[in-house]
């Protein structure tokens, strides 16, 4: 039986965390070429990668801040094709999201903004380039 993403080439952004690698998994399951970013912890990627391997399946893993733009667009210059991108890259400081807003710092909520914000958007524009 022909799985239901056989041949097709998914990138999916934030494979260190919890919702990315459990997507790349599934659709690597599903016969994906899944290529998946991190920028802060390659050995959470990894971990997505061995556990994958374990299972008879493949995940690539790039580095990639998706809150910079150039780092996006160089990234999605260098892939040949895509046929899905699951944004997951998102911020998860505690410092931001468990405390009242009048705690928060500038700089921590402009992160925030520049991942989860920005790069979802920086995302979607190149990716239908």
């Amino acid at each position: 039986m022909k799985k239901l993403l056989h041949g097709k080439v998914c990138v999916i952004t934030g494979v260190r965390g919890d919702i990315g690698s459990s997507v790349a998994e599934l659709f690597a399951s599903e016969g994906a070429k899944v290529i998946g970013t991190y920028n802060k912890n390659r050995e959470k990627a990894l971990a997505t990668v061995g556990k994958a391997e374990k299972q008879g399946l493949s995940i690539d893993i790039i580095k990639v801040d998706v809150s910079r733009e150039n780092d996006v667009k160089r990234f999605f210059e260098r892939l040949d094709r895509l046929d899905v991108l699951v944004n997951a890259a998102g911020h998860s400081d505690k410092r931001v999201w468990f405390s009242k807003p009048e705690q928060i710092k500038y700089k921590d909520w402009i992160e925030v903004l520049s991942i989860d914000l920005v790069g979802l958007f920086s995302c979607c524009r190149e990716a239908q380039r």
